[in-house]
């Protein structure tokens, strides 16, 4: 394994160091969470870049509908749709996401997707995240026909996911990944606009409001069933999505620059 991958990944895995120019200039960090890892304070001070607001021609959905695999679920094949196949699923996947005819891509596409699950706490994993983490981006690294792939798993985990441990775990995985490369030309413009659109403050609201009445349905549920509910809520007061959403629009942009590292 490549001894910079390792150095970086446990370097974003674990406590960020204070203004690191590498990843993102960022003066302050988050001093502590428990066993996990870190992204940058609400409070930090982003690199400047020129934002553009992504023209709806680069909504992922489009870009979707043109290069996904059919992809069927159930006794009777029904086929599954667009909006199902980008949203979040605990089932692993049978075949990529992305139509392509590279044999390696194919079998590692499904391997990367349970290893993406593993990250984010979806799937039991047998090692921990750091391995976990140093797998992924070595896999994305080292294949560049996955890379793509890699990130539209990304954003599929990463949409109407109500579990925010998960979800933020997934916007990490996203930060780490980009650090090492970025998507190719081609879905550059749809993985922007996908950031983009989660760098508004407003959507972490959503989000917040959207886990409160799943849970509300759950506890509803189990009322009928005469279960006692488990009193459970999930804790995060801390990063929001949205400033995860920043530091990866910045490692996107950086990365577009640079290229993947040598």
């Amino acid at each position: 394994m490549n001894p910079r991958i390792r150095q970086v990944v446990t370097y974003l895995v674990f406590p960020f160091p204070p203004q690191s120019e590498d990843l993102g200039a960022c003066a302050q960090f988050e001093s502590s969470r428990q066993n996990r890892n870190m992204m940058p304070s609400n409070s930090c001070v982003f690199p400047t870049f020129n934002l553009r607001k992504p023209s709806s021609e680069t909504d992922i959905e489009n870009w979707a509908s043109k290069h996904f695999n059919k992809h069927t679920q159930g006794l009777f094949r029904r086929k599954v749709s667009i909006a199902n196949m980008l949203a979040w699923s605990s089932e692993s996947i049978k075949k990529p996401m992305i139509m392509t005819t590279d044999r390696n891509v194919k079998k590692e596409a499904c391997d990367i997707f349970k290893l993406i699950q593993m990250y984010m706490g979806d799937r039991r994993a047998k090692t921990d995240q750091l391995n976990v983490a140093l797998e992924i981006a070595t896999k994305g690294w080292s294949m560049q026909g996955l890379r793509d792939e890699l990130y539209i798993q990304l954003c599929r985990q990463t949409t109407e996911n109500f579990r925010y441990e998960s979800l933020a775990r997934g916007w990490e995985l996203m930060s780490i990944c980009l650090a090492f490369f970025p998507p190719t030309p081609k879905f550059h413009s749809y993985l922007e606009g996908y950031i983009y659109r989660h760098m508004d403050p407003v959507n972490d609201t959503k989000v917040t409001q959207h886990i409160k009445e799943l849970l509300e349905r759950n506890t509803k549920k189990k009322s009928k069933l005469r279960k006692k509910p488990k009193p459970y809520i999930e804790d995060h007061d801390g990063v929001a999505i949205s400033t995860y959403a920043k530091y990866c629009y910045n490692k996107l942009q950086k990365a577009a620059l640079t290229g993947a590292k040598k």
